[in-house]
C-alpha cells in the first residue's frame, strides 16, 4: 500500500501532465465561451460576469461530483483519479475562461501555467502573494534592498498601471526596472521576454504539491457511502468557488503584473 508521501508524489506528477494538457486544448472554444456570458449579462460589469462564470463552474463541478461520491472505501481508489481529472478541468477551464474575460492573451502557455499552479494551490491572494514574495526571497539570498522591494510589492493592494507607479511602490534602484519590463509589455512578445526558469520551476514544483495535498484531503469525504455523495458535491462545489475567487481577486488586482515585477527583482 502506498504511503501519503508516494500518493503526493504521484498526484503530483499526475496534476502537472493534466494542466499541460487542458492548456494545450482548443482555446478558440473557451474564448467563445467567455463571449457568450459577456453576450448573456451584457448589463453587468466584469467582476460581476466573472462571478457569473465561477458559479456556473461550481454548479456543474459540484452535480458531477455527487455520484462519485457513493461506494466508499472500495470505490476511493477508482474515484479520485475521475474526481481529479474533472476538478482540476474544471478549475483550469474557469481559469483560463477568467484570464480572458480580463483581456490577458492566451499565447503563452508558461505564464498561463504559472498562474493555475498559483491560483489552485492557495486559498486566499494573500497566501499567493506571501508565497510567491517569499520564494523569490530566497532566490535573491542575501540583497536587502531586492528583499525589501519584494515586500513591498506584496503590500501593495493593487498593480493597476504598475509600470506608472513602480518607483513610488519600489523607489527609484529596482521601480524604474520593473517600469521598463512593464512597459516592454505593450510592445514585446509576452513569450519572448525573459523569466527565471529556476523560480517558475520552484512554483510549479510546491504549487503542484500543496493541490495534491488539497486533493488528498478531499478524499477524505468519500469514504462513508451516501455521506459521501453529499459531502462530495458540497465540497467540491465550494473548492471551485473558492479557486474562482482566488482568480477574480488574482486578475482584478492585475496579478500577471505583479509577476513581472517579481520575475524583474528574481532576475
Amino acid at each position: 500500500m502506498a504511503n501519503p508521501a508516494s500518493k503526493i508524489d504521484l498526484l503530483q506528477n499526475f496534476i502537472e501532465k493534466m494542466i499541460d494538457e487542458v492548456i494545450n486544448h482548443d482555446l478558440e472554444k473557451l474564448k467563445l465561451r467567455v463571449e457568450e456570458f459577456k453576450l448573456k449579462y451584457r448589463k453587468l460589469n466584469r467582476k460581476q460576469i466573472a462571478n457569473k462564470i465561477v458559479n456556473d463552474q461550481a454548479f456543474w463541478g459540484g452535480m458531477l461530483a455527487a455520484p462519485l461520491g457513493f461506494g466508499g472505501v472500495l470505490f476511493l481508489a477508482v474515484a479520485l483519479p475521475v474526481d481529479l481529472i474533472k476538478s482540476l478541468r474544471i478549475q483550469a477551464y474557469m481559469i483560463i475562461c477568467l484570464r480572458d474575460l480580463y483581456e490577458y492573451p492566451l499565447e503563452d502557455c508558461n505564464t498561463i501555467k504559472d498562474e493555475m499552479f498559483l491560483i489552485m494551490a492557495h486559498s486566499s491572494i494573500k497566501d499567493l502573494k506571501d508565497f510567491v514574495s517569499a520564494e523569490a526571497k530566497k532566490q535573491v539570498k542575501d540583497n536587502l534592498d531586492k528583499k525589501e522591494a519584494l515586500t513591498k510589492l506584496a503590500k501593495a493592494d493593487s498593480y493597476k498601471l504598475m509600470g506608472v507607479r513602480a518607483t513610488q511602490v519600489l523607489g527609484t534602484k529596482y521601480g524604474a526596472k520593473v517600469a521598463l519590463r512593464l512597459g516592454e509589455k505593450q510592445i514585446m512578445n509576452h513569450a519572448l521576454r525573459k523569466v527565471p526558469q529556476v523560480f517558475r520551476g520552484i512554483i510549479w514544483r510546491l504549487g503542484g504539491r500543496k493541490i495534491a495535498q488539497r486533493a488528498l484531503q478531499r478524499a477524505a469525504g468519500r469514504v462513508v457511502p451516501i455521506v459521501g455523495a453529499v459531502m462530495a458535491a458540497g465540497i467540491d462545489g465550494l473548492m471551485i468557488k473558492k479557486v474562482g475567487q482566488v482568480a477574480i481577486d488574482y486578475y482584478e488586482m492585475d496579478g500577471p503584473d505583479f509577476m513581472e515585477a517579481v520575475y524583474t527583482l528574481v532576475e
